[in-house]
């Protein structure tokens, strides 16, 4: 029978197995991520049905940091809601505000008007005038 091992040949101190290798945050979230070379990397240390069970709790943890965020400025989502229906009181009253100053300046532009028309008349009947004294 061969022996393919002999007892002297192998040092049991340095026999190490490959382990599991965990996914980490940082083998995904780099900007030129494969997935081709993301599977190889790890299908070596484990099956294919570890690495998509490690994802599917990746998956979780991702989905419970995004709702947690969400949840997070939600509140200062919906306080910035209240605070613009408290200020619609206030753009209704400058509105308002607004409405009057326009109606002001259109009588101002018609007492402008009228007075560009009687200064236009005084004209014509002066130019009249010097007419008739020459």
């Amino acid at each position: 029978m061969d022996r393919y091992f002999t007892s002297e040949s192998i040092d049991e101190d340095n026999l190490e197995l490959p382990s599991a290798k965990q996914i980490e945050r940082s083998s995904f979230s780099v900007p030129d991520f494969d997935v081709d070379e993301f599977l190889a990397g790890y299908h070596q240390y484990q099956t294919l049905e570890d690495i998509q069970d490690q994802l599917r709790t990746w998956t979780r943890s991702l989905e419970q940091e995004l709702v947690d965020l969400i949840n997070e400025d939600y509140g200062q989502f919906v306080g910035l809601g209240m605070s613009l229906a408290e200020g619609k009181p206030k753009v209704q009253d400058i509105k308002v505000e607004i409405l009057g100053f326009q109606q002001e300046i259109k009588q101002v532009q018609k007492k402008l008007e009228t007075s560009a028309k009687e200064t236009d008349s005084l004209i014509q009947e002066k130019a009249q005038l010097r007419e008739m004294e020459v």
